[in-house]
């Protein structure tokens, strides 16, 4: 297993946090793992950006026959001796089977939007005297973020740094959401508003919770262009 190619390693940890990855590919990827803080980092950001969709889902209780017929099949209990009909079984089956389709349905679209994250757009904010702060990727197709704090930063605890969209035209800017202040913390973000229409990104200095008002209230203090 060669682990060089950055897309690679990103679609491997996706799959590993996914269940995907099984069998001997998922041990050599395990042992890896280990000692590849790349690669911890990468598992820790598609656990962050999959756990809401596993949050979301209702947990259904099998009926008493579904549990007898999968523990016989299994060899945990002795099947009993009058065998039911496969008639018997259609309803159980049928909501079993609808049960599928729904929640293929309904996580479809969730996973489709995680998994086909393609950024095509990377700016960092850096400061002259902390050094780098984030890393923002973009996917301006899809209207997503994903920032990546690349340090501490040193922030009050009645203050936060909020990101914005700047835009053209004198539109004002969109709220993106509150930054990670945390190294090594990782948001993912769904903008309101087209990143196509987007000239570049600020951070400002907010009170605790992100701005009142909808607008920038304190000091913009980072500025990055939005380009390829």
């Amino acid at each position: 297993m060669k682990l060089n190619n950055p897309q690679l390693r990103d679609e491997l940890c996706a799959q590993y946090v996914l269940g995907t990855l099984t069998g001997a590919a998922r041990q050599r990827f395990s042992t890896y793992l280990r000692h590849d803080s790349d690669l911890q980092q990468r598992v820790a950001q598609w656990e962050q950006r999959l756990q809401p969709l596993a949050a979301g889902i209702t947990p259904v209780e099998p009926s008493a026959a579904t549990w007898r017929a999968l523990s016989a099949r299994l060899g945990f209990e002795e099947p009993a001796v009058k065998r039911e009909s496969w008639w018997s079984w259609r309803p159980a089956l049928a909501g079993f089977a609808l049960l599928l389709i729904v929640s293929g349905v309904l996580l479809r679209e969730p996973i489709r939007q995680n998994l086909l994250f393609l950024p095509d757009v990377e700016v960092a904010f850096v400061d002259e005297s902390q050094g780098p702060l984030w890393k923002v990727e973009a996917d301006t197709g899809n209207d997503r973020l994903v920032v990546t704090a690349l340090g501490d930063v040193a922030v009050d605890s009645a203050k936060a740094m909020e990101l914005w969209l700047l835009r053209d035209n004198d539109q004002p800017p969109v709220s993106l959401g509150l930054l990670p202040v945390r190294n090594g913390a990782v948001i993912s973000v769904h903008a309101a508003a087209s990143l196509r229409s987007g000239t570049g990104f600020a951070v400002s200095l907010e009170p605790a919770g992100g701005s009142p008002t909808g607008l920038p209230t304190g000091p913009v203090l980072y500025v990055q262009s939005l380009t390829s």
